[in-house]
């Protein structure tokens, strides 16, 4: 995730880190503090149990996608019940129906990556046992 140019070191005359998700998908600045997503248009489709179930290391699949749902046509949004969900016919001859998503205009997203405080314990723990390696080193290369 954080390879190639998505990594800054720092050197000796720019003391600044950074790290940045390469692929811009994954929301890490609010999964690392938590906080609410909001869509930018319309609505945003939160998975129900069913969908959660069926994924596999890259996420769910591209035909329980929302999009890809809603143009088969055993999928459809329903917008009269009590929520504006998206459904799914399955069985003999579709008859019943499952939900895959409810639509909604924002989501809570909880605290579940720690990128903060392991960067802390690692500035606090690891780094002053490293340090006057490394400070020798910059002293013994430094450009005087």
């Amino acid at each position: 995730m954080f390879t190639g140019t998505a990594v800054k070191r720092a050197t000796k005359t720019k003391l600044r880190v950074s790290a940045r998700d390469r692929f811009d998908r994954g929301n890490l600045q609010l999964h690392a503090t938590g906080g609410t997503k909001r869509a930018r248009l319309g609505r945003i489709a939160i998975p129900s149990r069913f969908t959660k179930a069926t994924r596999g290391a890259r996420g769910v699949r591209k035909a329980l996608r929302p999009r890809a749902v809603v143009n088969i046509p055993k999928g459809f949004i329903d917008r009269d019940g009590p929520r504006d969900a998206i459904y799914q016919r399955y069985g003999r001859g579709g008859k019943q129906v499952r939900l895959l998503y409810v639509l909604q205009p924002r989501a809570r997203i909880t605290k579940r990556f720690r990128f903060y405080e392991d960067a802390e314990w690692i500035t606090r723990v690891v780094s002053p046992k490293s340090f006057a390696k490394i400070f020798a080193h910059a002293v013994k290369t430094a450009r005087w």
